[in-house]
């Protein structure tokens, strides 16, 4: 099939307009208000499909160790946490149960800090953690196991 110029010229414009499209998403995903994220920014999944009931339009959820939270108008969270939003959260007994993409609780200079875990490592100290806001671009340093406080395993809006 032949294309006369003037359908080629348009064919082109948007094979080009759906490339920009594509990388200003993918490339540009936090100024576009596109959230592109991998799969190392999902947190675990703490809550399974045998700990929800639901029967006679009512939900519960059956976890342990349940802490509910509500969060400072940070906004180093957003659009996750909100000031409006109440977490659920557990207490971790082991650092094992802690994987980069949760989110945690721990406290530096009487401050309570709830960032992402982005990286988990060992040093000579043993296991350490390493988080940050997701509006954020500043890292919070290595938090111990010993000062988490908790981990967040859903989110009530």
């Amino acid at each position: 099939m032949k294309y006369t110029r003037a359908e080629f010229i348009i064919l082109m414009i948007m094979l080009i307009l759906n490339v920009f499209f594509v990388i200003i998403i993918v490339g540009f995903g936090n100024l576009t208000g596109f959230v592109v994220s991998d799969k190392s920014t999902i947190p675990s999944d703490y809550i399974k499909d045998s700990d929800i009931k639901y029967k006679d339009n009512k939900l519960t959820i059956e976890i342990d160790n349940v802490i509910l939270k509500r969060f400072e108008d940070t906004k180093s969270m957003e659009p996750v946490l909100g000031y409006e939003s109440t977490g659920i959260a557990i207490k971790p007994t082991t650092p094992e149960e802690i994987s980069v993409g949760d989110i945690i609780s721990f406290e530096r200079d009487g401050i309570v800090i709830v960032h992402r875990v982005i990286e988990k490592g060992t040093d000579v100290d043993g296991i350490y953690f390493i988080t940050k806001g997701d509006n954020s671009d500043i890292v919070d340093g290595k938090v111990r196991f010993s000062e988490i406080n908790s981990v967040l395993v859903g989110v009530l809006y």
